[in-house]
């Protein structure tokens, strides 16, 4: 006898269903099954390379070539196309390789992206190799001859564009930007202050901001109400009428120094993230007194600065237990203070997090993988809720940590 399920039971045992093959053999067990799995499998879509995983998901393993890359776009196009374009409205993200813009694959993905209504999220990521860098006006990208289209017929909450290597012309993205008044998070880390557009329209919605330099951010900041903000490159030079609002903030490029001097700027700030300035994990910690100005931060990460070598990677340096207490004394409002392990032995973003009133730290892992080292671990999310504990392998010395040096 055969007991039927209600469909809501159906759809929260199918999205325990996480990789794209095993969705895609979903559709053809029946046609109550391709209902329930087609939207889950057309939702996020990704053209990147895959991750290798000896390398903790930190670049793609190998390119692809022109003609694989047009023939799995091709294929693409023809199924969320067919049968009216059912599946095209359930395209919520898509993953671009910088190179989707070149080429044969132009007139691919304009199609694409000109047939997808319900697109919320679209990323154009570095791609696997660097060419000449090349101007592309989205403008005549969604308006030009072949177009159907007299303007994007989406309306994005994500905009990220990462890849230096195809630039975004200014006129082309001042156009772009004012045809996308829903964006809440824009993400464009490579765009100089000489390419900004000239005219900025206002996004009344935007909360989330990462630009390459201050400069940058602040052409962004008018009539908007940010309150997460990432700087790519410093010095941080904020000022009192700019970013009152940020809440969290990453600046990985700028000095301790810098940072502090801009904490004066952001009163509501709870959540901070800086780099080691290739300084030991023992003597970053032991200036971070001169954060005491912020009297809500709750959240301290560090990140290792990438320009580090191996060698002096921070895990190589000790440290004891006994300099993060010192954090939490000197910064009374702060209760997690975590740092990045890297490389990741996963593509899942994985921190060894150390909170107040526990000597052992714990491991908390990204509930969601990145999509490439680009994302940057899509640093905007919950840096508690958006993150699971894991337990450390046995052969890390982390593990049953009790106040002995780390190494």
């Amino acid at each position: 006898m055969v007991i039927a399920i209600p469909v809501e039971i159906a759809h929260i045992i199918m999205a325990y269903v996480a990789d794209k093959g095993s969705l895609a053999n979903l559709l053809l067990v029946s046609h109550a099954f391709r209902l329930l799995a087609e939207p889950l499998l057309y939702y996020d879509v990704s053209f990147l390379a895959p991750f290798r995983q000896d390398r903790g998901g930190w670049g793609q393993s190998e390119g692809r070539s022109d003609a694989d890359i047009s023939a799995v776009a091709n294929s693409f196009l023809h199924g969320i196309t067919a049968g009216g374009g059912v599946c095209a409205r359930y395209v919520k993200r898509i993953y671009l390789p910088g190179v989707a813009f070149r080429g044969a694959q132009y007139a691919l993905f304009q199609s694409i992206l000109q047939s997808t209504p319900n697109l919320e999220d679209l990323q154009v990521h570095f791609a696997w190799w660097m060419e000449a860098i090349e101007l592309l006006d989205l403008r005549a990208f969604f308006t030009g001859p072949r177009s159907r289209c007299s303007s994007p017929p989406f309306a994005l909450k994500t905009f990220a564009w990462y890849t230096p290597d195809v630039q975004p012309s200014s006129l082309g993205l001042g156009w772009f930007l004012s045809t996308q008044k829903s964006l809440e998070r824009l993400l464009l880390p490579n765009l100089v202050a000489e390419s900004c557009p000239p005219f900025l329209p206002t996004l009344p919605r935007l909360r989330v901001l990462h630009a390459s330099t201050i400069v940058v951010a602040k052409q962004f900041r008018k009539a908007n109400q940010v309150t997460h903000l990432m700087l790519e490159r410093g010095p941080m030079g904020l000022d009192a009428a700019g970013f009152v609002d940020v809440v969290v903030c990453v600046a990985r490029r700028s000095s301790l120094h810098e940072v502090s001097a801009a904490m004066a700027w952001m009163p509501r700030l709870e959540c901070l993230e800086i780099d080691t300035s290739r300084s030991p994990i023992p003597k970053t910690l032991s200036r971070v007194g001169a954060l005491k100005g912020a009297a809500k931060l709750r959240h301290l990460r560090f990140f290792p600065n990438q320009v580090l070598l191996e060698s002096e990677a921070f895990h190589s340096h000790p440290w004891d237990y006994g300099d993060v207490a010192n954090i939490f004394n000197t910064l009374p409002s702060l209760t997690h203070v975590s740092f990045l392990l890297s490389p990741a032995p996963t593509n899942y973003c994985e921190y060894c997090c150390f909170i107040k009133g526990s000597a052992r730290p714990v491991k908390l892992r990204a509930l969601r993988p990145q999509v490439s080292k680009d994302d940057l671990y899509e640093w905007w999310d919950d840096w508690i809720e958006d993150y699971a504990v894991v337990p450390f392998e046995p052969s890390d010395p982390r593990m049953g940590y009790q106040g002995d040096l780390l190494s």
